[in-house]
């Protein structure tokens, strides 16, 4: 066993080995590219591997698939490809904070000295804070402890569209319901990372007016951009020579290395869906809207593991390194928020500011995309006796058009990356970091986990889900009581539905005479009876400059439909791919014979617990 670090000529040949097994993973799960960097001390690792060269692989015929001819790669896979970060978002907005820990602010009148355990509401004043989160601190927000529900499907939409402007964060943080108290249950949240994104920008906003320097005008996305693509910039990414990172869409220069985003049809192809487009306009930049390279990615992993090494409860800052008060982050009470109980491990696993803390060995499947698919979450370096014990820290992320992971070894002064453009149908990123971590600390061959038969199961398990869900929404609704529905022609449901908190209004509209519309009519898995002389919009609010997408609806019963077709339709239209089966319902409301309103559904998942969602969402008709 080696204990010196390799050389770079080492590390390629340990890691070109997992090539074979790479190729047959991303076939299965329908990833159109993926790119894996590993360093260790002073040597790097870095290789791309494609859905096409899957095929090319001797073992491919194992799939008994066709060749497929029109998957295409415009943009060439490197180190210099920009994807999205998406959740590793959160540990660049997790360093943005830091930097202003200790710094004296005046909000409104009142002076307070920022630290994590500030209360939000002193720097957002009007937020509406329900249940017992009238003391809800900011390293609540960071933790994902501060008890709200799992909203985010509600701002989600079409090829990748995010649907709120920054301007709206206050408010939809005000429409969601909390359903525990504080860090008493773990509900991974992007909203409470989107208002942390929120304290961020106000604090940034008030340095610039104590300077006597301009600032945007308030809420504007230019306010934003202020703080996430300027400040951060200045502060951490340029002092670590990262200048292809960005917390919003690239410049135009950049378009030619820009990843562009794919989703997995039921035939496990890669289909385009759109790039990342999170942080455009303020909204969701703090939780999920970093894009960069394999290269500059590294860059920022290995200082995390540079400060770990140098700062301690009270050393927080390292000469030369912009990260600061790390141990606070990766180490304090903060940050140790147990989310799943391991009888066998001494310390739990942690999640706090961006990262998940275990002990080796470890089931690294607390956050990740295939969570709710798979029961069987590997256990990762069971019988390594080099890593027995040691500290880790990882995160995955997971958006349309993306899938990435990251581990920080940090015993070893090594981190491990896949990022990747495509939202497959098992959490790729995961199992290939995972498998690399095996390969670096060599766990015996006959001890290592079998990761392409996890990803066959996932992806499969994904696949079955899908396809069974148009038979699923049918008998959901049947159980609904019948009612006479026939004297309401389809005309009477047009109109636009306001949402109670003035976010997203959902528009429908009737055509008599629809003719044909963009979809398939005899597509495999068709959802119901559709009546395409009714579409719906749920795309986004009438400020944003995007055309809006129009869905047909189909009518399955009562006052009941669903937009939902096929899977198909569903990744074709760029869509996260739900699971949850009232996702895809609209039931419209009606009083003494009239249309009033609707009730849109939010999206449910399994990550870490069993997450309560929002109960429907009311929109009035006017």
């Amino acid at each position: 066993m080696s204990t010196s670090p390799p050389s770079h000529a080492q590390l390629k040949s340990k890691f070109d080995a997992l090539g074979p097994d790479i190729l047959k993973i991303i076939n299965v799960a329908g990833t159109h590219a993926l790119h894996l960097s590993v360093r260790q001390g002073g040597s790097t690792y870095q290789k791309a591997f494609t859905y096409l060269e899957s095929f090319d692989h001797q073992g491919s015929s194992s799939f008994k698939r066709k060749h497929p001819k029109n998957v295409q790669y415009p943009v060439p896979t490197n180190e210099n490809t920009i994807f999205p970060c998406c959740s590793l978002t959160k540990a660049a907005t997790a360093a943005g904070l830091a930097t202003l820990i200790g710094e004296n602010f005046n909000i409104e009148g009142e002076q307070f000295r920022f630290s994590w355990d500030i209360q939000v509401k002193k720097i957002v004043p009007n937020i509406r804070i329900l249940n017992d989160g009238h003391d809800t601190r900011l390293h609540h927000l960071l933790t994902h402890s501060w008890g709200g529900a799992r909203g985010d499907f509600l701002w989600y939409g079409t090829h990748n569209e995010v649907r709120l402007t920054g301007n709206q964060s206050k408010s939809f943080f005000n429409s969601i319901e909390r359903h525990h108290g504080l860090k008493k249950v773990v509900v991974y949240n992007n909203d409470g990372w989107n208002i942390a994104g929120y304290v961020l920008k106000t604090l940034v906003r008030e340095m610039h007016k104590k300077q006597n320097k301009p600032v945007p005008e308030l809420d504007s996305d230019e306010d934003f951009e202020l703080s996430f693509n300027q400040y951060i910039t200045e502060k951490i990414f340029h002092p670590l020579d990262m200048n292809q990172t960005w917390f919003k869409k690239p410049p135009s220069e950049y378009e030619p290395r820009v990843a562009r985003g794919y989703g997995v049809n039921s035939s496990r192809q890669p289909v385009e869906v759109g790039g990342m487009t999170a942080g455009d306009h303020g909204f969701a930049g703090a939780s999920t809207g970093l894009r960069t390279t394999p290269d500059d990615r590294m860059k920022f992993d290995k200082a995390w593991i540079d400060a770990l090494g140098t700062q301690s409860a009270t050393t927080t800052s390292t000469p030369g390194n912009p990260l600061k008060h790390v141990y606070e982050i990766m180490k304090t009470e903060h940050s140790v928020v147990a989310s799943h109980k391991d009888e066998s491990k001494p310390n739990p696993t942690a999640y706090g500011f961006g990262w998940v803390r275990t002990h080796l060995p470890a089931r690294m499947g607390l956050v990740g995309y295939s969570r709710g698919m798979a029961k069987d979450v590997p256990l990762v370096v069971q019988g390594g006796p080099r890593g027995e014990g040691k500290e880790i820290f990882y995160h995955q992320g997971s958006f349309v058009g993306g899938l990435c992971a990251v581990i920080l070894v940090p015993f070893l002064d090594a981190n491990i990356l896949v990022m990747s453009d495509t939202l497959a149908l098992s959490d790729v990123a995961s199992y290939v970091s995972q498998m690399a971590l095996e390969e670096l600390l060599e766990v015996p061959r006959d001890s290592r986990n079998r990761f392409g038969d996890h990803n066959n199961k996932a992806s499969d398990t994904r696949l079955l889900t899908e396809k069974s869900l148009n038979n699923s929404v049918v008998d959901l609704i049947s159980k609904a009581p019948n009612f006479d529905y026939t004297k309401l022609d389809y005309s009477a449901y047009a109109g636009l539905y306001k949402h109670p908190f003035g976010l997203i209004n959902i528009e429908v509209v009737y055509n008599a005479d629809p003719g044909s519309d963009d979809e398939s009519d005899d597509e495999e898995g068709q959802a119901a009876n559709f009546c395409t002389s009714l579409s719906i919009n749920i795309s986004g609010t009438e400020n944003r400059p995007e055309k809006p997408k129009f869905l047909p609806l189909g009518h399955i019963k009562g006052h009941k439909f669903t937009w939902f077709r096929s899977w198909d339709s569903t990744i074709k239209n760029g869509f996260w791919p739900s699971g949850d089966l009232t996702t895809y319902v609209v039931d419209f409301v009606v009083e003494k014979g009239k249309v009033v309103g609707l009730e849109w559904n939010h999206h449910s998942g399994t990550f870490v617990v069993e997450e309560p969602v929002p109960g429907p969402v009311r929109y009035n008709k006017g």
